[in-house]
Formats: structure tokens, C-alpha cells, sequence
């Protein structure tokens, strides 16, 4: 039986090991969305058992239900095997009440035990930042957001990442629907590990039948036409000229010229707060408590660092300048 590890996709090679694990998992109270017939396969696939655990860290508390942040969304995705698609995501802004609000929308598709495609439908999931200041501060037992001044500051963030918010809704919605798991748990259920179950290709058996490997080389080709429609032949085909008498093949290709891709709202906003927080870091190098500092270090050294890390660590930044300026510590 495969390794189990945590956060990974361990490939159980035999059905009845993969139908021990989920009972297994069931029966230590796991939360576990897999159904029984996503364990019967056909011959040319395999189930794949996913653990993917959790903390409180990873998930929003919003009035007292908890739903998954984007890093633990994408996470529940993969470990469901389920596959994004670009042209059915996306997010928009809608004026309501004379304010924004953030529209995300999101499609996806996931393989089932018969190695077909099932597509979700168009997903929307909408992020009023005026509407969850308001519930925010009225649920808020800690008195938070007593002051004017700091309740401007909790619209000013919900709005900063009302896109980010919007799209992580709009994909847990299309998780949703694919795997039956609910938008948010419980408080109780943070510290059960979530079980899933995706479908992969049985590669030891398509490399001993030859007549497999064609039938799942299909099965793909057709599945990606039904849900993107033939390949369209590209405007600018490489031209290739080959000489004969092994002398080595020449090859001219015309490029199309390409603009670097644009960069999004969200990769902007990410983009701007850590280059703010690389600016303060330095500034306050000899101010900075040291776990500060270790702390602001480990996240500004992640090649992808998640953007609500980012937004946290930079409001505890400007918490601790503002107590530190009152206090005279830094000018």
C-alpha cells in the first residue's frame, strides 16, 4: 500500500486498498467526501485517495462558519482532482447601492470512475466589502472596531481583496457541486482532516496493453474537443527545411510577436504589498522585534506567497508602526 502523507496524492494501486483507506478514514471520523462509486473504476483508471489537512489558519471565519481561504481551496481542488477552466473563470465588479462589489465566477471539470469528463455549471459567488464590514462589526465580541478610524480600515481591506475573495468563492462553489463537500464547516470540524478521492490513469496497465493506450489517447482527444472544440491551426506555422544524407535538419520558424502578459488586479495588488513590505523591513531593520523579523523574512522568501498572508502580515506591520510611532520608537 502507497505511503500516506499529508497535503500529497498518494496513488493506491489496487480499488480494494483505496475502499480500506476511505473506511478506514470513516471510521476515525475524518471528514470524508468520497462516494462508493467513485472507487469503481474501469480498468484503464485508478482511484486516488487524498488526505488534505487543516487548521484554523486556513480557513475565514465568517460569523462563526468557516470557509476554506484560497491556498485550502486549491488545495481541496487538486486533492479532488478537479480542473479548472480559464475561459469559465474569471471576476467582475457590479455597482450596488452606490458601491462596488465583487463578482467572481468559476467552471471546472473532474474525471469520473468511467474516465469521462463531468463539467460543473458557471459558478458565480459575489463579495459585497460594505455588507461584511457591516456584519463584521456587528459580530465582533472583541470590540475591535470601536473607533471611526478603524472601521474605515476594515472596509479599506475587505475592499483591497474583495477580487481575490470573490474568484475563492466562486471555485469553492464549483468544488462544491463536483464533490458534495459543504461551502463551510463548523468550528468542531477544523481539526479533521478532509478525505477525496480522484480518478488517474492506470499507467502499468496501459503500458502492457497497447490497445489501452489508444482507447484512453481518445477518450482524452474527445474529451477535450467536446469542452473546447477542435484545435485551431495557428496563424503563423513553423516552417521547416531538412536536408538529406544525415546532415543535420535546419529549421526557420516565424515568431509572432507577443506583448508580455498583463498583469492582473490581484498580481498587482500582491505585487505592491510585498514591495511595501521589502521597503519597511529594511527601514525598521534595528526597530523590528526579531520574530517579527524572521517572520516577515520567511514569508518574503516564498516564490508564491499567498496574498492573504500578505495582507495579514501587512496589517500587523501597521499596527505595530502605528503603537510604535505613538511611542516614539520610530519617527
Amino acid at each position: 500500500m502507497a505511503k500516506e502523507t499529508q497535503n500529497t496524492l498518494p496513488v493506491v494501486q489496487k480499488k480494494t486498498e483505496a475502499k480500506a483507506l476511505v473506511e478506514k478514514y470513516r471510521s476515525q471520523n475524518y471528514l470524508v467526501f468520497v462516494n462508493e462509486e467513485d472507487l469503481h473504476t474501469q480498468t484503464m483508471f485508478l482511484p486516488e485517495v487524498v488526505i488534505v489537512n487543516t487548521t484554523t489558519e486556513d480557513f475565514h471565519n465568517i460569523s462563526g462558519k468557516f470557509m476554506p481561504k484560497r491556498h485550502q481551496t486549491d488545495r481541496i481542488g487538486e486533492a479532488a482532482g478537479i480542473v479548472f477552466l480559464e475561459d469559465g473563470c474569471g471576476t467582475r465588479t457590479e455597482q450596488i447601492d452606490g458601491h462596488t462589489v465583487y463578482v467572481g465566477s468559476a467552471q471546472a471539470k473532474k474525471r469520473m470512475p468511467d474516465g469521462t469528463w463531468k463539467t460543473s455549471s458557471v459558478c458565480d459567488y459575489e463579495f459585497d466589502p460594505v455588507k461584511r464590514q457591516e456584519e463584521t462589526i456587528l459580530t465582533d465580541k472583541n470590540n475591535k472596531y470601536k473607533t471611526e478610524k478603524d472601521q474605515k480600515l476594515l472596509l479599506l481591506t475587505l475592499q483591497k481583496f474583495g477580487r481575490a475573495r470573490a474568484s475563492t468563492g466562486a471555485r469553492l462553489r464549483v468544488i462544491r457541486e463536483l464533490t458534495g463537500m459543504p461551502t463551510a464547516l463548523e468550528a468542531k470540524d477544523l481539526k479533521k482532516a478532509m478525505v477525496f478521492c480522484r480518478i488517474a490513469l492506470n499507467t502499468d496497465q496501459l503500458l502492457q496493453q497497447p490497445e489501452l493506450r489508444d482507447t484512453a489517447v481518445k477518450l482524452a482527444l474527445g474529451a477535450k474537443e467536446s469542452i473546447y472544440g477542435p484545435e485551431k491551426q495557428l496563424e503563423h506555422q513553423p516552417q521547416y527545411e531538412v536536408t538529406k544524407n544525415g546532415e543535420e535538419a535546419k529549421e526557420e520558424e516565424s515568431v509572432p510577436w507577443d506583448a508580455e502578459p498583463k498583469e492582473t488586479e490581484e498580481e498587482k495588488q500582491t505585487r505592491e504589498m510585498i514591495e511595501d513590505l521589502q521597503i519597511r523591513r529594511k527601514k525598521y531593520d534595528e526597530k523590528l522585534p526579531k520574530d517579527a523579523k524572521g517572520f516577515i523574512d520567511d514569508v518574503l522568501a516564498q516564490e508564491n506567497s499567498d496574498p492573504e498572508t500578505i495582507s495579514a502580515l501587512v496589517d500587523k506591520l501597521d499596527n505595530w508602526e502605528e503603537k510604535a510611532k505613538a511611542k516614539g520608537v520610530i519617527s
